[in-house]
Formats: C-alpha cells, sequence, structure tokens
C-alpha cells in the first residue's frame, strides 16, 4: 500500500513530491484590481511541502466574479501577480495548480463591469443571497 509521504506520478512525467494535495480555499486577499499580491505569495509558499497545491477559486474574466477580493487571470497585472506566487511556490520546492472558475449566473451587477448583468449559460435567477466583503447584497 502506498505511503502518504511516498512520491507519487500524476500523468505522465509530472511527478509529486508526496500524496498530500492542498485544496482549494477562497481567501479574498487580493491587491486592487484582483491583483494577486506578496500576501499571496508568502501563503502559498509556506505550504510548499504539500505535494500539490490547488489554488483559490480565480476567475478567468472580469464578467465571471462571483464576490470581491478574488484574484483573476485575465489581466498581464493578474498574470504577474501569479507569477509572483508561483515563483515563491517553485522556490520553496513545491508545485501549484490555479482553480480558474466562472461563477456564471451567481454573480451579481454590483462587481460586473458599469453594472451590466452577469454572463451566464441560463436566464434563471439564483435563488439565494450573494454577499459582498461587507455588506450583504440584495437578490
Amino acid at each position: 500500500m502506498p505511503a502518504l509521504f511516498e512520491t507519487h506520478a500524476l500523468g505522465d512525467g509530472f511527478v509529486l513530491k508526496n500524496r498530500v494535495v492542498m485544496a482549494p480555499m477562497t481567501r479574498t486577499r487580493t491587491s486592487a484590481c484582483d491583483v494577486p499580491n506578496a500576501l499571496m505569495a508568502t501563503y502559498y509558499g509556506q505550504r510548499a511541502s504539500a505535494g500539490l497545491i490547488v489554488t483559490e477559486s480565480t476567475d478567468v474574466s472580469v464578467h465571471s466574479k462571483g464576490y470581491g477580493g478574488t484574484p483573476g487571470i485575465y489581466t498581464s497585472a493578474q498574470v504577474d501577480g501569479w507569477r509572483l506566487v508561483t515563483d515563491e511556490v517553485h522556490r520553496n520546492g513545491g508545485r501549484i495548480f490555479l482553480q480558474i472558475w466562472h461563477v456564471g449566473r451567481m454573480a451579481h451587477t454590483s462587481l460586473m463591469p458599469n453594472g451590466e448583468a452577469p454572463w451566464g449559460v441560463t436566464t434563471n435567477k439564483r435563488v439565494r443571497p450573494m454577499y459582498s466583503r461587507t455588506t450583504p447584497m440584495a437578490g
């Protein structure tokens, strides 16, 4: 039986130093414009001993936000911010995968550019309230 701290081949040629995987946890600690920052680099770098880190949910578009403070990967500044994070993880010997997301209809107009309607695959309305960092938002 394999042990938790033995190496593990994940696919072709991708070897993890152990079988510990850090699950994604949304932390809402980005800088302005949802740019990953030094605090995030430190956080992920400190956890580089895991065999694999899966990042927090990362917006693929300005229209994919679910709530404030989540990082994006759709601007050059955000890509640079993630480079800061990944460089720190790699410097500490870790492996990291980016979890991308698009919340679709769960987004709120207050998080969309110019208050536009969210982009989604359905016209059905969400059934639960949406919250920001500081105040509840009306449904």
